[in-house]
């Protein structure tokens, strides 16, 4: 269930069709408890979404992979990065993922798992691929609802 969670590799791609938020609300619900071997305490595993938010760029400008990527990434309307502080201005030049993990995984962890994913794509082209996977952006189920509920007392 959390590979199906969690965001794929899309059609439209070169068309900027790079945002994929995977299933938050299912990657949320995931909540497997199994009985150990031994023992009497039985363990379980929830789901943690991540947005995970990468750069990629290249080094060859004016060339054929340049003016693709720049297509993709809606000709730069606005320029942005991983880095920048958020801002009211959509980040047209930087892609989100949404990852459904293990609740006990890290920020760190997630991204380097995509980092080993993408490793491949760094090494043969030509292509920067810089990823940031914040611990604001990792959320849990049992996070939501505290967040909610202290939202609504101000509210109130």
């Amino acid at each position: 269930m959390m590979l199906d969670a969690s965001a794929k590799l899309p059609s439209g791609i070169l068309q900027g069709n790079l945002n994929q938020f995977g299933d938050f609300d299912e990657c949320l619900s995931i909540n497997a408890v199994f009985k150990k071997p031994y023992g009497d305490e039985p363990s379980g595993i929830r789901g943690k979404y991540c947005l995970a938010n990468i750069d990629v760029s290249t080094n060859l400008k004016n060339s054929t992979l340049d003016k693709t990527l720049d297509r993709a990434k809606s000709f730069s309307f606005v320029k942005s990065t991983i880095y920048d502080p958020g801002h009211f201005i959509p980040k047209f030049s930087s892609i989100n993922w949404g990852l459904c993990v293990p609740d006990t995984c890290q920020a760190d962890d997630v991204k380097k798992m995509i980092d080993s994913q993408l490793r491949e794509i760094n090494v043969t082209t030509n292509l920067i691929i810089e990823i940031n996977v914040d611990d604001d952006n990792c959320i849990v189920k049992s996070d939501v609802g505290f967040k909610f509920n202290l939202s609504l007392i101000m509210v109130l």
